[in-house]
Formats: structure tokens, sequence, C-alpha cells
């Protein structure tokens, strides 16, 4: 899932001290909504657990605190993103403007963050869209 970049992320940054992924779980349609039985996106029992797997899978494969922030407001994780010290993202729109906005304040962000160790974090948006 983006393995390779976070382990070169925290070899080049030693002083980050935990990761916060930023996700959701994002469904299209009803695993039983017959218009749509082909959808790639369709919500199930089983497509949240295989997707919860991967997430701790992927969590699984550092030493190193790990948070999740999942919330209702999409504006909050936004924000969130768009602040972050050290950012990686996925490869959707909506991660790629919250990667072009967190360029536009790294300046500002700099500046406010110095020796603030509540900022020694490493963000990672992931979005797990897709059936298993």
């Amino acid at each position: 899932l983006m393995t390779k970049q976070v382990k070169q992320k925290l070899y080049e940054y030693k002083n980050i001290n935990n990761i916060v992924i930023v996700t959701a779980l994002n469904y299209g349609h009803d695993i039983h909504d017959q218009i749509n039985i082909q959808s790639r996106n369709q919500f199930s029992e089983e497509n949240i657990i295989n997707n919860l797997n991967l997430i701790k899978n992927f969590c699984d494969q550092f030493d190193i605190p790990i948070d999740i922030l999942s919330s209702e407001n999409i504006d909050y994780d936004f924000s969130y993103l768009s602040c972050a010290k050290h950012l990686i993202i996925s490869n959707s729109g909506f991660s790629k403007l919250a990667k072009k906005i967190n360029k536009i304040l790294q300046p500002r962000i700099n500046k406010i963050n110095v020796n603030k160790k509540k900022f020694l974090n490493l963000i990672i948006f992931l979005e797990l869209s897709i059936n298993h």
C-alpha cells in the first residue's frame, strides 16, 4: 500500500515519532443493487473486513505508533492533510488537491511548527474503495 514511500520518509526524517493514517472506507453501491451488480465498490461486510485487514497489515510493518483518523467531517480530514508537516498521498483527486494546498501552506507550517513535537508525525492518506 505505500510501504516503500513510508519507509523512505521515516529514513529521511529520523525525528518523525508517529504516523497518522487519514482514511475512509468508500463504497458506491449496495451489494443488493441489481442495476450495479458488477460495481467494484459495493458495500458488504466482507469488503469492510478485507479493507480493515489491509490497514492492519500495513500498520504491522512499522515499529512506530500509528493513529487512524477517519472522521465524519471530511473538511476536518482535508484540513488535517493540508496542514501536515510530512504528507504521503494516494492517487485520488481528493489527496492530490490536499497535496497542492499542503505545498502552498508548507512555508507557514514550517514557520509555525519549529521544534513542536506534536507535529513530528507522518500523515498518510489511504483511500480504500476497491473490493477484494
